[in-house]
Parts: C-alpha cells; sequence; structure tokens
C-alpha cells in the first residue's frame, strides 16, 4: 500500500456482470475499473 486513500465500489448489473471500481477519495479520479462476467448458470447453445 502506498498510503492513499480509495473507495472501492462492486456493481452488479441486471444482466450478470459486476463492475469493479476504485477511486481516489481524495481526487475523486477512478484509479481501476474492471468488468466482469459471470456465468453460472448460463448454458451455452
Amino acid at each position: 500500500m502506498d498510503g492513499t486513500l480509495t473507495y472501492e465500489f462492486d456493481i452488479q448489473t441486471n444482466t450478470g456482470y459486476e463492475i469493479k471500481v476504485d477511486v481516489d477519495a481524495v481526487t475523486g479520479k477512478i484509479e481501476e475499473a474492471n468488468f466482469e462476467l459471470y456465468e453460472i448458470g448460463i448454458e451455452k447453445e
């Protein structure tokens, strides 16, 4: 850790995506954002 304060959010969408966002608590700038798709229970045709 570098001593900076960070807000971390996990956003779950209705379509099965999860968005992970890290925001600098001082500047408000987005430090990192990742999109993930979970296919649990989804069958491929």
